[in-house]
């Protein structure tokens, strides 16, 4: 579940100069207010119109606005803590100040905030459906390696048990997960052989995980591991591409409810019950709440999942003024919000 984050975060990278990040016309804005001598203090309110979530880039946010503000100790903020939840045009942060320490440094706030939010909202909408099942985020290889960092503490935040990257883990004091990929299993040219590799080099300080599509042979693959294993086995994973119909089955491409049911049996008439069943592939929220529905229905047959699909529902943060030197002062639609939820922060 998502995680209320105390105290704000500060430890985030920012480039040296942010100004080849800012939409060009914040930038010609504020050399029109420096030019024409107009600096009011002014209020921005932020939210988000899509909701409910999870607010996630609020810490990010601030230490933009500490970093870049040529002078901070002007500039008031208030707002919600990473992991709290929000609903829909709720205002999620307040920042006050002379016009020209905020207009242009929008591009940038608003991005994290977005990113952070889209992405903690997304996966804890995963954890909720999933329930009681671990869930972890393995989708460094969809996005940029220089973002893994924060859209792993944005997973994380929204209720990710782990990530799979040292840099992404770095960002709540932990470390990597993870076993084998298909690459190791087809230099090997054998499941069982790869994973007994594996636990020769790893089992002292990471569970082993056999992986077990590699030759769309899940359940015999899932046995031999077992029986070559052990109790050093800790679980099989199921990644079957979706190219696939998984073994045995008779309908339906990639990990389906039928496959791990299967396997799940197949593994407890041997005497495999410690055996656990880890799933991956495509496991958005519609997928997590077909397979726990199925669990009600037949009974426990899988244990975590493993997702990338977190880059859904993508959440937008907008940023208004709504005062100017005390007054109100706001486009059409858009009037001051407050909320007395929000907390004020030490710049």
């Amino acid at each position: 579940m998502a995680r209320i984050i105390k105290p704000r975060r500060k430890d985030f990278i920012l480039p040296d100069d942010y100004k080849p990040y800012i939409d060009k016309y914040f930038l010609r804005s504020k050399t029109i207010l420096k030019r024409d001598g107009l600096n009011p203090r002014v209020k921005y309110q932020i939210f988000f119109q899509k909701g409910p979530g999870i607010v996630c880039g609020i810490d990010e946010a601030i230490a933009i606005i500490r970093k870049y503000a040529e002078h901070p100790e002007e500039i008031e903020i208030k707002a919600l803590y990473d992991g709290e939840p929000y609903r829909p045009k709720e205002t999620i942060m307040t920042i006050e100040g002379p016009v020209q320490e905020l207009i242009d440094l929008e591009t940038l706030y608003l991005g994290v905030l977005s990113t952070g939010t889209t992405i903690a909202s997304n996966m804890h909408e995963i954890c909720s459906v999933a329930k009681d099942k671990d869930v972890f985020y393995f989708g460094a290889r969809h996005w940029r390696f220089d973002s893994d960092r924060e859209i792993s503490y944005a997973a994380w935040v929204g209720g990710a048990r782990g990530v799979s990257t040292d840099i992404g883990a770095s960002s709540f004091g932990e470390k990597g997960m993870g076993t084998i990929p298909h690459a190791l299993v087809l230099i090997y040219e054998d499941t069982v052989k790869t994973a007994q590799r594996f636990a020769h080099y790893f089992a002292k300080e990471a569970k082993v995980v056999a992986l077990v599509d590699t030759y769309n042979k899940e359940i015999t693959d899932s046995l031999r591991a077992a029986r070559a294993l052990g109790e050093k086995l800790y679980a099989v994973r199921i990644d079957t591409a979706g190219e696939n119909i998984g073994e045995g089955c008779r309908k339906g491409f990639g990990v389906t409810v039928e496959l791990a049911r299967k396997v799940r049996a197949a593994l407890d008439r041997e005497g495999f019950e410690h055996v656990r069943i880890f799933l991956s592939s495509g496991f958005n929220a519609k997928k997590v709440r077909e397979f726990v529905e199925a669990e009600q229905k037949y009974g426990k047959f899988f244990d975590a999942i493993g997702t990338g699909s977190i880059f859904e529902n993508i959440r937008f943060a907008t940023a208004d003024i709504v005062e100017k030197d005390g007054r109100p002062c706001h486009k059409v639609g858009r009037p001051p919000r407050p909320n007395p939820r929000l907390k004020e922060v030490d710049l």
